[in-house]
């Protein structure tokens, strides 16, 4: 039985069986034969090699090779023959949008890190409306990163959301963080377009005569109102495209709608109710589109409170008009808590 180290002949010589990987090759050279066998590299740099070889006929019988790249530097005798090995080559990473192997589409390549992100700078959230400055720390576009991105009427950052705060710090001077809002004590916290503090403590106004530089206060479009340019004396107030782009020339604020089809134009509901695009105007609108969302508040919903749901799906929640499941305590009916989403 022939052992891992056998031996064959070729050519009438003993010949070491070459392993799987080697090249054996029969070069037949001035009347004897000569046996090469070799391993190279894997395409990599550096590493070294090293041979045997054996002839006959009265030539040189062994010869050694040794090198870099697993090439031949040395031999000895006549033909010969040699195994060598290179070093191995470099691994090649994913693809990245640095390297020209990603492409973002409507992102930005961060090169540090080689992915695709929302921003880097203000600039990449220029055309975000609502969003327009950007978080270096996430990389995405927020409405605010500090206090000074928002209007009085919003005061405070907390989060990249206006209108919010964690502590007084995220408010603009002389206002103070109370239950998540910066409010305020006396018209000296307050300014630019909320110049008055509200008997409530929040930063508004109650009257033309709280704004100045020809600007009107609007308390429909804002909770606590808000100075904004009368659009009769100033008509690029008003911007196509906008939420609010009519101007209501009786009021002289800027409005979303005058006309129903100015809503179904542009999607945003049906009809048009006090300058505002809205689904439904009544019980009827919504008996006539769907008999299943018989109740209106502006959008059509299965209920209004607890008392419009059957036993069988109890609770109103709230935020969807939906039976069967709840927010708060109070969308359930009397007795009934909310727990999970569910009244129970």
């Amino acid at each position: 039985m022939r052992g891992p180290a056998a031996w064959d002949t070729l050519a009438g010589q003993p010949m070491k069986r070459a392993p799987a990987t080697s090249l054996i090759a029969a070069v037949a050279l001035w009347g004897c034969t000569s046996v090469i066998t070799q391993q190279g590299g894997d395409g990599g740099s550096g590493g070294s090699g090293s041979g045997s070889g054996s002839t006959s006929g009265g030539h040189p019988t062994s010869s050694s090779t040794s090198g870099s790249s697993g090439h031949p530097t040395s031999s000895s005798g006549g033909t010969t023959g040699g195994t060598t090995s290179g070093g191995s080559s470099g691994e090649v990473g994913p693809p990245t949008c640095a390297d020209g192997g990603i492409t973002c589409i409507g992102q930005v390549c961060d090169v540090a890190t080689g992915t695709c992100v929302q921003c880097l700078s203000d600039t990449d959230c220029a055309s975000q409306t609502v969003t327009p400055k950007c978080n270096t720390q996430t990389n995405s576009c927020v409405a605010c990163v500090s206090y000074k991105d928002c209007p009085y009427h919003e005061p405070g950052c907390h989060n990249g959301f206006c209108g919010a705060c964690a502590a007084t710090a995220d408010c603009p001077p002389g206002l103070t963080c109370t239950g998540g809002s910066c409010t305020c004590a006396t018209n000296t916290g307050c300014g630019g377009d909320a110049p008055f503090c509200t008997p409530a403590g929040m930063c508004g106004c109650a009257g033309n005569g709280d704004c100045s530089g020809g600007q009107i206060c609007d308390t429909g479009g804002y909770a606590n109102g808000a100075c904004v340019p009368n659009c009769t004396q100033n008509p690029s107030a008003c911007v196509a495209g906008s939420s609010f782009p009519d101007c209501n020339a009786a009021t002289g604020l800027c409005v979303q709608c005058q006309q129903d089809a100015e809503c179904q134009s542009s999607g945003s509901g049906r009809f048009c109710q006090n300058n505002a695009c809205v689904d439904c105007r009544d019980v009827a609108d919504c008996v006539a589109l769907d008999a299943g969302t018989p109740f209106c508040n502006g959008q059509c919903r299965q209920c209004l409170s607890a008392a419009d749901c059957p036993a069988s799906a109890p609770g109103c929640d709230f935020l969807s008009g939906q039976c069967g499941s709840c927010e708060q305590d109070s969308d359930c009916p009397s007795g009934m808590h909310c727990t999970n989403g569910t009244c129970g």
